[in-house]
């Protein structure tokens, strides 16, 4: 036997396919040889700009950039070998932060801090492993995240304020290659990229004095990218396991007041991506080119939410979450034995609330807009023409949506809460394979499960005064269309099969000794399975859908208006911004920028006398048919019953179609 290798690590080396790459060897043709194991991390891990102040006054200012990177793109073979030119790739991206926070005991404390970080851990891992033995494998675990405490602030007995501009791109990982033809277990990849945010930034919390928060962040974080194999003629060769993970878990821009005041202005900007599509093949191969698939997007998030105690909080906060884990799926097992079969369990579990408000004895307001766009999975594609057991596709895809704004509660207390979602949410796709000519192949099987139970546009007010205004525009499709065909023994059987229930507490004030006031516009859509004119649907009790190949649908109401919320300058505010750090004195008792919210508006009598206002009522009015009233001059003069008429000005569109709950 005779064993040879070289290895480099050089990022002007020429590997595979002509790409420059950082590590390049070989074992071809060898025995145990060319296999390479790699972990490479990327920081930075930074702790400054942060004032804490015991009794007294403290400050600070600073500025951070950073450029991190560990590896890159890494090469090797395995061509003709036993046990050769196999990857087990590790690279970690983790930058983390704590700047840009302001803590008082008794005193003032203020901070502003600006992070500018980029931080690259590894990159694509390419081999080869034809005419070989256990060669050509590739094992990936590229975590990356971004871990930040920035722009808090909490306020005991004096002023605490916090700022920061929080700019962070983190990156792991990258595609992975490898081919496996006329081998044996070879060319196989197994690859888990999980892409991460946890963070708490732009949150103020007051004990006994004064707290403000201001934070505007733009994040990225990537973690792996396609994993691709291909295989002719091999055994156990070419199969793919993927469970890409993308999970933006945040807190920020809450106001919270125990005897205080707290005021909170953040934008946000953040982006989740983990995995890419999976592509396989086990054309004429025997257990080759299968791929088992469970992307995950969980975006879990707390933002925009105001409590208050004894004292004024505000919150002004705007969201943009892009979370996406893995994409379509690809195989081929056209003349293969247990081939090219498909395996997705894409999982969509939402968790979101914001815009929320809860007071007691106090004044609170929120004001929230939240943009979100969600993917799991994608579509799938396979052939098991001509072959045995090939070319078979299940898929269960799951999603579970819990999403809260809008809502308010008053105990003695005014509250405004103002929520508005814009959310965009997908979770596998179709299904589309054949058998002709083939035995037990080409079948699709998919189970999609939804709930999407939600929370919005609700008011509990006792001896007090709430108002929850919610706008809603989401839209969930989970799995999809199933197509096969053929006509073989136990072929091209198609089953598509949804589950769903949904659960939702809308527009419902409850007024103990007080007033509760509402506005909702529910536009929202939910297809679970997929869409069918065929009217021979089995609806089932309880929200369940139909049965072999008829989904549900729940459809958007073409009369209600939209964008009625879309504009968040229009919403009315809470006395004056949360001042800059600049303007945060040092030696005061107090911030004098802090805002106390004198001008929440208090609904006493509801609406007044609509009747004399045109009702669009819920029919199948076209949407062109539809008018809204976009001009009603100053809302405090036209409508009876509203005190504070600076509160509700004429910047608060009212649309015909919210009109006749009142």
């Amino acid at each position: 036997t005779s064993n040879s290798t070289a290895g480099t690590t050089n990022s002007h080396n020429i590997g595979l396919w002509g790409h420059p790459t950082w590590v390049l060897t070989n074992g071809d043709p060898s025995t145990a040889s060319g296999n390479v194991a790699q972990p490479q991390v990327s920081g930075p891990v930074s702790l400054d700009d942060n004032a804490a102040g015991a009794i007294g006054n403290t400050s600070a200012d600073s500025t951070n950039n950073s450029t991190d990177s560990a590896g890159g793109l890494s090469s090797t073979t395995g061509v003709g070998s036993t046990g050769s030119g196999n990857f087990v790739d590790a690279p970690v991206a983790l930058p983390s932060s704590g700047a840009g926070n302001g803590v008082a005991g008794i005193g003032n404390a203020a901070t502003q801090h600006t992070n500018n970080v980029s931080s690259t851990a590894g990159g694509d891992t390419l081999t080869k492993g034809d005419n070989s033995t256990l060669s050509g494998n590739s094992a990936n675990v590229p975590p990356a995240g971004a871990v930040d405490v920035c722009g808090d602030s909490a306020g005991g007995i004096g002023g605490a304020a916090g700022s920061c501009d929080n700019n962070v791109t983190s990156a792991s990982g990258g595609y992975n290659g490898t081919t496996g033809n006329g081998s044996a277990g070879s060319g196989n990849i197994g690859q888990t990229p999980v892409s991460i945010a946890p963070e708490s930034y732009g949150t103020a919390i007051s004990g006994a004095g004064n707290a403000t928060s201001s934070a505007n962040e733009d994040k990225s974080v990537t973690s792996g990218g396609t994993p691709n194999s291909a295989d002719d003629n091999g055994t156990l060769t070419s199969n793919v396991v993927s469970t890409p993970a993308a999970v933006p878990a945040q807190v920020f821009g809450d106001a919270v007041s125990a005897v205080g005041n707290s005021g909170v202005m953040t934008d946000s900007d953040t982006t989740t991506v983990a995995g890419g599509p999976a592509k396989a093949t086990g054309h004429n191969g025997t257990g080759a080119g299968n791929i088992v698939f469970v992307p995950t997007s969980a975006p879990t998030q707390a933002f925009g939410d105001t409590d208050t105690v004894v004292g004024n909080g505000s919150t002004l906060t705007d969201n943009q979450t892009v979370s996406h884990a893995g994409g379509d799926s690809h195989s081929n097992g056209a003349g293969g034995s247990v081939a090219g079969n498909v395996v997705t369990v894409p999982l969509q579990p939402v968790d979101q609330v914001f815009g929320e408000t809860g007071d007691a004895v106090g004044i609170g307001g929120s004001n929230t807009g939240n943009t979100l766009d969600s993917h799991a999975g994608g579509d799938s594609t396979t052939t098991g023409d001509y072959g045995s057991l090939a070319g078979n596709e299940v898929a269960v895809p799951a999603s579970v949506v819990n999403q809260a704004f809008g809502d308010a509660v008053a105990a003695g207390s005014k509250s405004y809460a103002n929520g508005a979602n814009d959310s965009s949410m997908t979770n596998g796709g179709e299904l589309n394979t054949s058998g002709i000519g083939g035995t037990g192949s080409g079948n699709a099987a998919t189970l999609p499960v939804e709930s999407d139970p939600d929370l919005f546009g609700d008011v509990v007010s006792a001896v007090g005064n709430g108002t929850g205004v919610a706008e809603n525009n989401s839209v969930l499709n989970n799995g999809g269309d199933s197509f096969t065909r053929g006509g073989g023994t136990l072929d091209a059987y198609n089953i598509n099969d949804p589950l769903g229930l949904d659960v939702d507490i809308v527009d419902a004030p409850v007024g103990v000794l007080g007033a509760a006031d509402t506005m909702v516009e529910d536009n929202s859509v939910v297809n679970n399975g997929y869409d069918t004119e065929d009217d021979s649907t089995m609806a089932l009790p309880g929200g369940f859908g139909g049965r072999m190949g008829y989904g549900t649908v729940t459809p958007d109401f073409p009369n209600l208006p939209t964008g009625a919320l879309s504009n968040m300058s229009a919403v009315p505010s809470f006395g004056a911004p949360a001042p800059s750090v600049q303007s945060a004195p040092v030696g005061v008792g107090q911030l004098p920028g802090v805002p106390s919210v004198p001008s929440v508006p208090l609904v006493n009598g509801g609406l007044g006398n609509v009747s004399r206002l045109p009702v669009q009522h819920a029919t199948t009015t076209p949407m062109s048919a539809v008018h809204s009233v976009q001009s009603l001059g100053n809302v405090s003069q036209g409508l009876a019953g509203v005190s504070g008429g600076s509160g509700i000005s004429g910047v608060l569109p009212v649309h015909s179609a919210l009109l006749p709950r009142i």
